[in-house]
């Protein structure tokens, strides 16, 4: 057969010549053994190895001319960077110094001055909305019944929050009926001194600052619950009562950066929405029903997949607990 039909895939046309150009110094093994040294028996012209030479040298010419002009280009921005530079740097050293003054300044003020500047329609505003999304949240549809125990019936649901890692966690809502009076549970929850008699989680809880009258900031820690290492608060607190009776007792983490001795040993906790609602109850005063809701990121190893999973089969079981004790504590 012809070498046009075999080899159809090199051989486009039959002028018994390759249609590509094989390189020289390797040789193309692809191609038939008659073809190999093909390329080295093919003479160029002087004119067209001339030209690649030139160009070559062009090319090269170009090239120094480019880099030698970014060089250049580079040296006169150097002073303007140092310039911007040192510039930023004293605005820094300005706006620090700025809020060192600042902080210092509002240091000076005494302690019960400072709450009645914070006493001003701003606080009761943050508190009205705080109050309001409490009974939105309480009242929303979604929640989930999980566990009937001791007389407490104990919900869950999602709640999209503002708050960056929230909807990785469950909010809790618990309700039961305490054989106490309203004003009795209310009091004792306004009573730091008698936390541990209700909240075996709490170790210690302290007034940072009172805000108003009925709002203060606190910090409290929670003791070691295994597998998760001891947690810290820093919270608005807000008490109230409301025209029908209904007494409040709620808190929202605070943007203080309050932070105590051995506090590396802790975990900060977000508490993203928490408030208790206690209530007479019709058919007998003396007695209260009692509303609890948590919405917490335990935050560290909680945030993780692993670590929310855990924490959200454990937080369904602690507010039994919290009611009942609450219970024999107000009794």
């Amino acid at each position: 057969s012809k070498p046009a039909d075999m080899f159809s895939a090199v051989m486009q046309d039959h002028s018994q010549l390759p249609t590509s150009l094989p390189n020289w110094e390797r040789g193309v093994h692809w191609l038939p053994p008659e073809w190999q040294d093909w390329s080295k028996s093919q003479k160029f012209p002087d004119e067209l190895l001339t030209l690649k030479e030139k160009a070559e040298a062009h090319w090269k010419e170009s090239k120094a001319q480019i880099e030698l002009q970014v060089q250049k280009g580079l040296k006169r921005w150097d002073p303007m960077l140092d310039s911007t530079t040192q510039r930023l740097k004293d605005w820094q050293e300005k706006v620090v110094t700025r809020i060192d003054n600042l902080k210092n300044t509002v240091a000076r003020v005494p302690k019960s001055r400072r709450a009645e500047m914070h006493a001003h329609p701003d606080v009761q505003g943050q508190n009205k909305q705080l109050l309001g999304r409490l009974f939105t949240v309480l009242a929303g549809d979604g929640w989930e019944h999980v566990l009937h125990k001791d007389g407490v019936d104990v919900y869950r649901k999602r709640v999209v929050d503002l708050y960056q890692g929230g909807e990785k966690f469950y909010c809790i809502k618990a309700v039961g009926v305490i054989d106490a009076k309203a004003q009795d549970v209310y009091d004792l929850l306004l009573d730091n001194s008698r936390v541990s008699e209700y909240n075996d989680e709490c170790g210690e809880v302290a007034e940072i600052e009172r805000l108003s009258a009925d709002t203060k900031i606190t910090w409290a820690a929670s003791k070691t619950y295994f597998p998760f290492k001891p947690r810290d608060f820093v919270t608005r607190v807000h008490n109230t009562q409301l025209e029908d009776g209904t007494f409040v007792v709620m808190s929202q983490s605070s943007d203080e950066g309050y932070s105590r001795e051995g506090s590396q040993d802790y975990v900060r906790t977000e508490v993203l929405l928490a408030g208790n609602v206690m209530r007479p109850c019709p058919e007998d005063p003396n007695k209260t029903e009692f509303t609890t809701i948590a919405h917490i990121n335990p935050g560290g190893v909680a945030e993780t997949p692993l670590g929310a999973q855990l924490a959200n089969k454990i937080c369904i079981h602690g507010p039994v607990g919290f009611i009942r004790k609450l219970e024999s504590a107000a009794a």
